[in-house]
């Protein structure tokens, strides 16, 4: 649902028809996750991470991880020009290819927390509310590792994440993302009350 979500509010963005594969969902530990490469061919090859993340009555951490191919593909769609992936270096995007790689990013993270609200019927409070899309470029496992020593002091109760995987066609690109869910222990709780009473 929120991939669908995703890809109509891209399609009204870019204004172009856009298609979607079924997605693919993965249920992963984030050490797991920091060891898995979504289509780069060097384990070393950095990823570009957008994070969301919601504080409250449910709280969840949303990253869209893009690789240099995907990256490629979106620069192509905002700018009109090719970029060749092999020879992208992430580091040295400007601030418009940031921007625009964020707010992409922040679209499929939003989007997906929409879906998960209507799921659940939660009614986000201005406290819930999400936070501004951050941006970090590094590896997976620089920044996997990161956000699980962030949440050492959950680790004895710290479930399972989520990682969903799916391609977003355009006539002549294809975006890649992957969006990985992490929900607060407490907030898994709560979901399951919602949904089993």
């Amino acid at each position: 649902i929120g991939a669908g979500h995703a890809a109509n509010a891209l399609a009204d963005l870019l204004n172009r028809r856009i298609d979607l594969s079924l997605p693919k969902f993965n249920i992963l530990t984030l050490e797991q996750l920091s060891t898995v490469s979504w289509g780069n061919k060097n384990e070393w090859d950095p990823y570009v991470f957008i994070m969301v993340q919601t504080k409250g009555t449910f709280s969840f951490s949303v990253l869209v991880i893009f690789n240099k191919e995907t990256i490629a593909s979106i620069l192509k769609l905002v700018t009109g020009e090719s970029f060749d992936a092999d020879n992208l270096d992430l580091d040295e995007l400007s601030k418009f290819d940031q921007s625009a790689t964020t707010e992409i990013g922040n679209i499929l993270a939003l989007h997906y927390l929409t879906a998960i609200g209507d799921f659940l019927d939660i009614k986000f409070k201005d406290a819930d509310l999400p936070s501004q899309p951050s941006m970090v470029i590094e590896t997976s496992e620089a920044v996997l590792l990161t956000l699980a020593a962030s949440t050492a002091q959950q680790q004895q109760d710290f479930m399972s994440i989520i990682s969903i995987e799916c391609e977003i066609y355009t006539t002549d690109s294809v975006l890649k993302p992957v969006v990985v869910l992490i929900p607060d222990p407490n907030t898994i709780a709560r979901a399951k009350e919602k949904l089993f009473g």
